[in-house]
């Protein structure tokens, strides 16, 4: 049945699917760059640098939000599969390496 596809099993299965419209933190950070780059053509040009740190804090809230939901789901929501991983690090390391996935 998963060989049908999205497009295949959307048109099967409509009562099922749903339309997110938020955007997820990939085309965030898309749209922070694409908005960084029309904000440094208005400082350049007009002096004008909202866009700009508008685009930059953007950036860095997508960022830390990443941070805080995968230290979220690793540390507490999920922390029972933690322990079925076999790895070789425990302690602030593996927090560090929570926060670095």
């Amino acid at each position: 049945m998963w060989s049908k596809g999205d497009g295949g099993l959307i048109k099967l299965y409509p009562d099922l699917t749903y339309i997110d419209h938020a955007p997820n933190s990939g085309e965030l950070l898309l749209i922070s760059c694409a908005l960084g780059l029309v904000g440094i053509l208005m400082y350049l040009g007009t002096g004008i640098a909202f866009p700009l740190v508008f685009a930059v804090r953007l950036a860095i809230a997508t960022v830390i939000g990443n941070i805080f939901y995968d230290m979220y789901r690793h540390l507490y929501r999920n922390a029972d599969r933690t322990t079925v991983i076999n790895s070789t690090i425990a302690g602030p390391r593996w927090v560090l390496a929570v926060i670095e996935s």
